[in-house]
């Protein structure tokens, strides 16, 4: 009886911490922002273990590839086409943004930083972590595609992609990129 007892407690506070995981995004639904909003200042956390605040990047484009671990590795390769297109380009900072929410409670902070640390050996732009998944909820990212957001030097939305990788939308992206890198000139 005592078993039963217990396994009906653990199944309670499981079915609990998958309902809070899923609260912030019924909160923050009708936050998103739009094409031509002010995008407020946010700081996120980088693999390399330093602050990364949208306000200190004043002057750059800024482009966030968000990508849920169910697409695989179209994000990556999003990225490193994006980086072959724009290498070294000084006023432009790409990141991978990793929504670190849905990690389960009973895996530690540490051992996550540590994985994404090693990630991001091999990763061409820094990692930055959305630990409470503000960034993600603010700008209205899908779970279960890529999201690219353009942010422009003067910090308004400009752009959003949405969808799985293809030569199309690269170039798409591409172009939205260089327009907005040049309107800053």
């Amino acid at each position: 009886m005592c078993g039963f007892k217990f396994k009906r407690y653990v199944l309670i506070i499981f079915a609990i911490s998958n309902f809070m995981v899923l609260l912030p995004g019924v909160f923050a639904a009708d936050q998103n922002l739009k094409i031509g909003d002010k995008v407020p200042d946010f700081v996120l956390e980088g693999a390399d273990g330093q602050q990364y605040r949208l306000d200190k990047m004043g002057g750059k484009t800024v482009i966030l590839v968000l990508s849920p671990r169910k697409v695989g590795d179209d994000g990556d390769r999003l990225v490193n086409m994006l980086m072959k297109s724009f290498p070294k380009n000084e006023g432009l900072e790409i990141f991978t943004v990793f929504d670190m929410l849905g990690i389960p409670f009973f895996i530690t902070d540490d051992f996550v930083r540590g994985k994404v640390r090693e990630k991001q050996e091999n990763h061409p732009v820094t990692i930055l972590m959305d630990w409470k998944q503000k960034v993600n909820n603010l700008l209205g990212a899908n779970e279960d595609e890529i999201d690219v957001f353009i942010i422009d030097p003067s910090g308004f939305l400009v752009s959003h992609q949405v969808g799985t990788y293809s030569e199309h939308k690269l170039n798409l992206l591409i172009k939205e990129i260089k327009k907005t890198s040049k309107s800053s000139n």
